[in-house]
């Protein structure tokens, strides 16, 4: 994420491991990060009301094919070479974007 202008930390590293979509988020925003930028489309799912209780909050959930973790990274990095990650309070930001954005 540093490569994306972004300093970030593992859930798993803050002990979040337990939790997802709301409680993870409003525990983010009570340690003082920004946003979540997650692979988790459920996150989608449950964003309009994470950000209703918390409108300076940014959710970023990333769309790229899982990967092998080299091959992954790579196509992360050419993902920000094509479309700038720039995060919005109170918006879910669903990235890069792709034709298909059917969640299931």
């Amino acid at each position: 994420m540093i490569a994306a202008g972004f300093q970030s930390t593992p859930a798993t590293l803050e002990g979040w491991s337990e939790l997802s979509n709301g409680r993870l988020a409003k525990a983010a925003m009570i340690a003082g990060y920004d946003g979540i930028i997650t692979r988790d489309v459920r996150m989608h799912l449950d964003a309009a009301h994470v950000l209703k209780d918390l409108p300076k909050f940014a959710i970023v959930i990333v769309q790229l094919a899982q990967a092998k973790k080299a091959v992954y990274l790579a196509a992360f990095e050419e993902a920000l070479r094509r479309t700038p990650l720039v995060p919005q309070p109170g918006q879910v930001l669903l990235w890069p974007e792709v034709e298909d954005r059917t969640f299931k």
